[in-house]
């Protein structure tokens, strides 16, 4: 793999990034930048911790080698911090960073002002709304009171965040293991998860009794992760609700934008046939509560009058018709109205 997976922090909040051998410093600033509004790529400082000291990144140089560095020891996340520069001036002071600590010259490079103005309020975006995915795991003794329906959803999230593969070993309806999926092979990772239900009835809230929640291998995909119909309707069901006739590409797109991944056309129309279910019902279902409406209708409006036509044999709707009590009385005294004035 020619890529590790960098955990970005700045204060509480933190993102999941690519970074490759050939990646470049200005794009990981602009990635950044794009995610937490408060920084422009002129006022940041990217550092990461070697032997408990601050090594800042200055150049490509210097995060390709960090690159290199954590793909030759095989760890699993590569720990970048954000902060804001103390002091900004019109130039940028520019070296190189040695790892074996020994100083290098710098000069002084002129800065042109970027052609995004990270400062306009109207091209500020928002944090990733999968930022906080990477921390649902907490620890042993953690209760989900969603039971094995949210632990399912919460791997795929976890997933999806943090761009490692997993496999799900156990998977009944009153426990659940999961182990990462590179365990059996060369870097064999020992990621794993177990949890079971908590009184060992169906449908109870789940525990967590095992958990080793660091990876000590690279991933396992780049760009889709496995997700169910279920989570992608989950998201976006109040967007759905609100515009029923959203087109697959649109949801496709508000994924990528919204969440840092992308997902497959069929998941998107998945997703949204099962929202819209959720929310109004399946139209074939919808048939079978019929009779219950046309006995309702009589019942509450006495007088109306109420067909329901089905095929013979195969019990397909055909047809419904409904008069009201008080639409009939009204029309037929409007008829007899009319009648009168013509006899007149």
């Amino acid at each position: 793999m020619d890529s590790v997976l960098a955990l970005v922090c700045h204060k509480e909040d933190c993102l999941t990034l690519r970074i490759g051998l050939q990646e470049s410093f200005a794009n990981l600033k602009t990635s950044i930048c794009s995610s937490w509004c408060e920084f422009s790529p002129p006022s940041m400082e990217i550092f990461h911790m070697v032997d408990d000291q601050q090594k800042v990144i200055h150049s490509d140089f210097d995060l390709q080698c960090l690159a290199l560095f954590s793909m030759y020891n095989k760890e699993g996340i590569m720990e970048l911090l954000v902060s804001h520069k103390t002091e900004i001036s019109g130039s940028i002071s520019s070296g190189i960073i040695a790892f074996d600590d020994q100083p290098q010259s710098s000069g002084i490079i002129p800065f042109e002002k970027p052609r995004i103005d990270y400062d306009v309020p109207d091209k500020i975006k928002e944090p990733l709304k999968s930022a906080h995915w990477l921390h649902l795991f907490q620890g042993v003794e953690q209760l989900f009171p969603g039971g094995v329906e949210q632990v399912r959803c919460d791997l795929q999230k976890y997933h999806a965040a943090a761009g490692y593969e997993y496999m799900v070993y156990r998977n009944e309806k009153l426990r659940i293991g999961a182990r990462c999926a590179n365990k059996n092979k060369e870097e064999k990772c020992d990621w794993h998860l177990y949890a079971v239900s908590v009184d060992g009835v169906v449908g109870s809230p789940f525990i967590i009794k095992e958990l080793n929640n660091q990876h000590t291998c690279v991933g396992g995909f780049v760009n889709i992760p496995r997700i169910s119909k279920k989570l992608v309707s989950s998201l976006i069901i109040d967007e759905i609700k609100q515009d029923p006739n959203k087109k697959t590409k649109h949801i496709m797109e508000s994924f990528t934008r919204d969440f840092g991944f992308d997902i497959s056309r069929y998941y998107a129309y998945a997703g949204k046939k099962h929202a819209l279910n959720t929310s109004w019902g399946e139209n074939e279902k919808s048939f079978m509560f019929l009779n219950w409406y046309k006995n309702k209708l009589i019942e509450t409006n006495p007088g109306s009058h109420v067909v329901l036509e089905v095929e013979e044999g195969t019990h397909k709707f055909q047809r419904m018709f409904i008069c009201f009590e008080a639409c009939s009385r009204g029309f037929i005294s409007v008829v007899l109205y009319y009648s009168l004035m013509r006899l007149t």
